[in-house]
């Protein structure tokens, strides 16, 4: 009998672990750069308990990861039909998005500028592809945290691994040849807002922790590729002339170098870059009333204003993480941010018109960018009543958009 009480408490034991294993997927919090990871379990387990608030972002979220991977396409810097100017085809190669041929010269050459008018020369190059690989791996690793089906990871890996590991596909780590002007320069510093879109990948790589798809190997390959682009960034002219960025050039360099920083285990650089955010970035760039004039001089006053403003928010979750308390009531520049998103606020459902130049109108991009920025001022400024703004952002149905289950409310 005893023999028998042994075996039956050893297989419940065993199929317990089962279960365990089973269940690991939504118990262990992701460690991601951005969001927080309790919120992010706690939201998934609200989906996986049927909360009929989720359907509808959910349902959405499905349709665009089935999307995603019905696209037959592995994107890579391979593909473009340029030789970039080291005769390496692996190296990053942009132009400039508002510079274009002077008509008036047999060449084009140099080109010269049209601000805010976007010359379709720029898809040719690699800026679109690496836009719509983390547009890909971003929504198909989301998917997989909240469905947990593996197909989702499994695409989502292949195409990280053609961008950065593969030897035949891979990007070099560097950013030499980004938004060149031909005729003029054959890269600047101003190309390394281009790769917004690695700290996105980043941020989505952290949700595929615990997939069988994406390899320990895989991590390894990946942190050691971005170890080599941060040393970039802080050492090449480029990257030393973007640092020195006054608008949301400068902004967004910040969030790329402490977010890659950071998942490369070099907290210590990325809490550095945080930590002087205030005094550098913020105070500058904003005045006492909300405006910021270096983004309101363009000729998309209104986007350029949120991008920025978008960048801020980014460097608060980042500080969240290591301790540094970026945005708050308390202080000045806390108080700064939430009055350039006051400054924003009336013009955001055409109650007043904008007074500065925004050739390209309401941009879809702003609407997704005020509704995480209105969602996270509630949160930091404790002020509840700005989520009561998310309704009347044009140009998004929020109540199936992702940032539902991302920045839960």
């Amino acid at each position: 009998m005893r023999t028998y009480r042994v075996i039956i408490v050893s297989l419940i034991s065993f199929l317990f672990l089962i279960q365990c294993a089973n269940n690991s997927h939504d118990q262990i919090p992701p460690r991601v750069l951005f969001n927080d990871p309790v919120a992010l379990l706690e939201t998934q387990k609200r989906a996986i308990a049927g909360d009929v608030k989720l359907t509808p972002a959910l349902d959405k979220l499905r349709v665009e990861a089935e999307a995603a991977m019905l696209i037959d396409k592995i994107y890579s810097v391979m593909d473009k039909p340029f030789i970039p100017p080291s005769g390496d085809k692996h190296d990053y190669m942009s132009v400039g998005p508002y510079w274009w041929p002077d008509t008036t010269k047999a060449d084009g050459l140099p080109y010269i500028r049209r601000d805010g008018q976007v010359n379709p020369e720029r898809t040719l190059y690699d800026r679109v592809p690496l836009w719509r690989l983390d547009a890909d791996v971003t929504v198909l690793a989301i998917a997989y945290f909240f469905f947990n089906e593996e197909k989702y990871a499994k695409r989502a890996s292949k195409l990280v691994r053609a961008w950065f590991l593969d030897k035949e596909t891979k990007m070099n780590p560097h950013l030499n040849y980004g938004q060149a002007i031909p005729g003029i320069t054959d890269g600047r510093g101003i190309g390394i807002i281009d790769t917004r879109s690695f700290f996105k990948i980043v941020e989505a790589i952290e949700l595929l922790a615990d997939s069988k798809s994406w390899r320990n190997e895989d991590e390894i390959g990946l942190k050691n590729w971005f170890n080599l682009y941060v040393k970039w960034l802080m050492e090449s002219e480029n990257g030393i002339d973007e640092e020195d960025g006054l608008n949301n050039h400068g902004t967004w360099y910040d969030v790329i170098l402490a977010s890659l920083a950071m998942y490369t285990d070099q907290d210590e650089i990325a809490k550095k870059v945080i930590t002087a955010f205030a005094e550098h970035r913020i105070k500058p760039q904003i005045k006492p009333d909300g405006s910021q004039p270096l983004e309101l001089s363009r000729t998309r006053s209104y986007h350029y204003s949120t991008m920025n403003l978008k960048g801020m928010f980014y460097i608060a979750m980042l500080g969240e993480k290591l301790g540094v308390r970026v945005l708050s009531n308390e202080t000045e520049h806390g108080q700064l941010v939430k009055q350039a998103l006051d400054y924003l606020i009336p013009h955001m459902s055409g109650k007043e018109d904008w007074p500065y130049e925004q050739i390209k109108g309401w941009e879809a991009d702003d609407s997704e960018a005020l509704a995480m920025i209105i969602q996270l001022s509630a949160k930091y400024f404790d002020e509840p009543e700005y989520l009561t703004l998310l309704d009347s952002i044009p140009e998004i149905e929020f109540s199936d958009h992702r940032l539902n289950l991302l920045f839960p409310i």
